[in-house]
């Protein structure tokens, strides 16, 4: 996440010198606006995907609401998985 928030801060940093270089009105103000856009779709999207794409459990074929758990392996090993 640290990477992530350097890199942001990084690129932001060099469009504000590229704006200041080139001698834009406002300088800085496409990547911030970029940035708050892309932020708001990203976290929309996961709202979305979360509430809206998501099924409920139970839904999926071949799967119940009151499957019976695994069974206990046995006191003398039989029925396991086999140990090497």
């Amino acid at each position: 996440m640290t990477r992530i928030v350097a890199l942001v801060t990084a690129a932001l940093v060099l469009a504000v010198v590229v704006d200041l270089a080139t001698g834009a009105k406002q300088p800085g103000l496409v990547p911030a606006f970029s940035l708050v856009g892309t932020v708001a779709l990203v976290l929309g999207a996961k709202a979305l995907g979360r509430h809206l794409v998501s099924r409920p459990a139970g839904s999926r074929p071949g799967e119940s609401l009151t499957s019976a758990p695994p069974p206990e392996p046995r006191a003398d090993g039989a029925g396991g998985a086999r140990r090497g």
